[in-house]
C-alpha cells in the first residue's frame, strides 16, 4: 500500500513540491510501468525529472513506446525519424543523456525491426 493519499493532484506544484512528494514516497518501490499507469504518479515523476533537467528521458521513453506499438512501415519510419531528430542525433533539441553504446543499440534494433530489449529501455 502506498502513502499517495496525501499528494496533490493535477499539475499543481513547483519543483519543490515534486521533491517533497518524492521524498515522502522514499522507501516505496514502484516499477516504471506502475508510474506510467497512474496519472498522479506520472505528474510527480515528470516534475521530479524536470527538477533535475532530465524530462527528455521520460519523453524519449514514451515516444519509443509509441514507435514499438507499430503501425505500418511508414508510421514506424516517421516515429523513428522523429525520435532520431529530437533525442538522439548530434544537436538534437531534446538530446537525451545516453551513451553512444545505447544510441548505437537503439539504431541497430530500429533497423532490424525488432522491439527494443527491456534492458536497453531501462537506460532510457
Amino acid at each position: 500500500s502506498s502513502s499517495r493519499g496525501n499528494r496533490k493532484s493535477g499539475n499543481e506544484g513547483e519543483a519543490g513540491d515534486a521533491r517533497s512528494e518524492v521524498e515522502a514516497m522514499e522507501g516505496e518501490t514502484m516499477s516504471l510501468e506502475e508510474i506510467l499507469k497512474d496519472q498522479e504518479l506520472l505528474v510527480v515523476f515528470a516534475n521530479f525529472l524536470t527538477d533535475r533537467h532530465m524530462e527528455e528521458m521520460l519523453e524519449l521513453y514514451l515516444h519509443v513506446e509509441e514507435y514499438e506499438q507499430g503501425g505500418d512501415d511508414a508510421a514506424r519510419r516517421k516515429w523513428l525519424k522523429y525520435i532520431w531528430r529530437t533525442y538522439l542525433s548530434e544537436g538534437a533539441p531534446r538530446k537525451a543523456n545516453l551513451s553512444q553504446v545505447d544510441v548505437d543499440a537503439i539504431i541497430k534494433y530500429a533497423e532490424s525491426g525488432k522491439e527494443l530489449p527491456s534492458t536497453l529501455l531501462g537506460n532510457i
